[in-house]
């Protein structure tokens, strides 16, 4: 078996203490308010574990995550094994918006993926 994937096998099974299980699952979806969902999120460390202030700014909290995920795959997968096509659609995407920002001299705040 190839180093690589030793490697990250075994940084995903570090990963697993923090997943979702029945007991966190239950408190989301019991949840009475957005708030209170929010909360159950930041305590199991979504986003870095920092609660938001507004709980609407709930999106910031997933996708604070999402980078985190992702960053942790690109660091943690071996190279040249395909996990590289994940990242295709969003750099195009981002790529497109930087260029045409630059062109036409727009912001891209709220357009980057």
């Amino acid at each position: 078996m190839n180093d690589g994937f030793l490697f990250a096998n075994a940084a995903v099974k570090t990963k697993e203490s923090g997943f979702f299980g029945t007991e966190k699952l239950g408190r989301l979806i019991d949840s009475d308010s957005l708030a209170d969902a929010v909360r159950v999120l930041a305590e199991a460390g979504y986003g870095g574990g920092s609660i938001p202030d507004d709980p609407d700014d709930f999106e910031r909290l997933l996708r604070d995550e999402e980078n985190a995920v992702e960053n942790f795959v690109r660091k943690s997968a071996p190279s040249d094994t395909g996990f590289e096509c994940f990242w295709l659609e969003r750099d195009y995407h981002n790529l497109k918006v930087l260029t045409k920002a630059e062109r036409f001299g727009a912001e891209t705040e709220g357009l980057l993926l």
